[in-house]
């Protein structure tokens, strides 16, 4: 896991990057709470991938929607400057259904700041299998500590799929995806063969 840092009022930072923002499989983000509501929500993105945060994500409406950037072009840390910003969900906003196929209410994902590192796999026919590490960002099971990460499984550009480390032992076993984008997990992908193609779906939910 890399480090990146950020610069705020005259003060530099380091933290371990712990959120893929751009999907390329490599931590450039972490969550910070740049917005003063008490929840580290907003995200530190070092877009360019040269070790220092140079944009902040924030969801102007508290609807996981990140939709302005901050930016710091005084490089003091002033972060003064914004904009309006392509957004995209971290996690839908109400997950109706759960991986045993009941109708969700065994599991409530939320955003955490942090939980131990996972494992998961990701390759295909033309891409060599490459194993990436990410802290758990999401708590699935309700009991405080990360057990999943937010990504961007569909390509959407809002990570707004969870790959869930559903047995504790370390290693992404499933991930789950809302395909129709309606905020409710519909498909749960598996890799039964261990080589990280994520081949088999089935369907949940009612």
């Amino acid at each position: 896991m890399s480090a990146i840092s950020i610069t705020v009022n005259d003060q530099v930072y380091v933290a371990e990057a712990t959120l893929d923002v751009d999907g390329d499989g490599q931590p450039d983000g972490v969550l910070v709470d740049f917005d003063g509501d008490g929840t580290a929500d907003d995200i530190a993105w070092d877009s360019d991938g040269d070790g220092v945060i140079d944009t902040i994500l924030v969801a102007s409406q508290n609807d996981g929607n990140f939709d302005t950037g901050y930016y710091d072009p005084s490089g003091r840390g002033e972060w003064n400057e914004s904009g309006h910003v392509p957004g995209g969900e971290i996690l839908p906003v109400d997950h109706g259904a759960s991986s045993d196929g009941s109708d969700g209410s065994a599991i409530s994902p939320v955003l955490v700041d942090n939980g131990p590192s996972l494992a998961y796999a990701f390759g295909d026919s033309h891409t060599p299998t490459e194993v990436y590490h990410s802290e758990a960002n999401v708590d699935m099971d309700g009991d405080g500590v990360g057990d999943a990460v937010a990504i961007d499984m569909d390509g959407s550009g809002g990570h707004d799929d969870i790959a869930w480390d559903s047995d504790g032992d370390g290693r992404v076993d499933m991930i789950l995806v809302d395909s129709d984008h309606d905020g409710t997990i519909d498909t749960v992908y598996t890799d039964p063969n261990g080589n990280g193609h994520w081949d088999h779906a089935d369907t949940i939910g009612s």
